[in-house]
């Protein structure tokens, strides 16, 4: 947000971010063993929709390139973590991520006959059941690109958990893709986040890299950045260091908007005051 501003021609912007550091939770550590590679604490992936962060990129830090992070089979994603839900604890065991989804949703299905079944075979329900979120995805929003949904058609479609929105529409199927994708990524847990998350953060755009994921492809589905997400934010900061301030580690205790604008924060063990035209929160 400072850095748009800051580009279209405002000159004296204030940033109050709440942690030590910018980015917030795109924070990037280095082990001093492996100072090369970069682990991130907070934001991960790129996919194939993030078109608005690779424009970023290439304005800001154009050395900062995608890398294939995947095993020598190209594209596909080997992990061992797992989901902190006391009530339904999930691991991938270690497994590569497109056998996980197999494995996974062969246990919502009646038949237990696809484990007998090639690949290809056990791919098309999965297929078919993220087509049809797809096509459900644009009946409630209608086409728009990824980013803030328009106000939905219809709100009672999407009065419920992201889980009972799968089982009302018969997509349980598509547990474990929405498992990974959201919970496992701590992004909240399918039997408590509102429909409406899921359906915003899982953009059609967005789950075509799952269906090229579920069906096996070679493809490179997510790639990391070769130097961190934050390299970026800090190269937009000193971008825009003279247009804007940066106070990081500011805790904001008060907000008043009328007649004028006044913020108060604790910044390093003192209260300040801030007035200002606009305060975005």
């Amino acid at each position: 947000m400072s850095a748009c501003l800051a580009a279209k021609g405002y000159k004296n912007v204030t940033l109050l971010e709440a942690e030590p550091e910018v980015g917030g939770k795109s924070l990037t550590m280095y082990d001093p063993s492996q100072p090369q590679v970069p682990h991130e604490l907070g934001t991960c992936y790129m996919s194939p929709g993030y078109t608005l962060i690779r424009k970023l990129l290439e304005e800001y830090d154009k050395d900062n390139l995608e890398s294939n992070f995947a095993n020598e089979k190209k594209g596909r994603m080997v992990f061992g973590v797992r989901i902190s839900d006391e009530d339904k604890q999930k691991y991938t065991k270690g497994l590569e991520y497109f056998d996980w989804v197999l494995e996974e949703s062969e246990k919502t299905t009646t038949s237990g006959c696809c484990r007998c079944l090639p690949n290809s075979a056990q791919n098309i329900p999965i297929f078919a059941a993220l087509v049809k979120y797809g096509r459900l995805h644009e009946s409630i929003f209608g086409k728009y690109p990824y980013g803030l949904p328009p106000k939905p058609k219809d709100w009672n479609r999407i009065n419920m958990t992201a889980m009972e929105f799968l089982k009302q529409n018969g997509l349980e199927i598509l547990e474990p893709v929405f498992l990974y994708s959201q919970q496992v990524q701590g992004y909240g847990i399918l039997d408590k986040i509102p429909a409406f998350y899921l359906l915003w953060w899982h953009h059609p755009d967005t789950t075509n890299g799952s269906i090229r994921a579920a069906l096996g492809s070679d493809e490179i589905i997510v790639s990391l950045l070769k130097n961190g997400w934050q390299s970026l934010w800090k190269k937009m900061v000193a971008t825009h260091k003279d247009e804007v301030k940066y106070v990081t580690g500011a805790t904001v205790t008060s907000i008043k908007r009328t007649p004028t604008v006044e913020v108060k924060y604790t910044h390093e063990g003192v209260e300040k005051q801030l007035e200002a035209d606009v305060f975005i929160h």
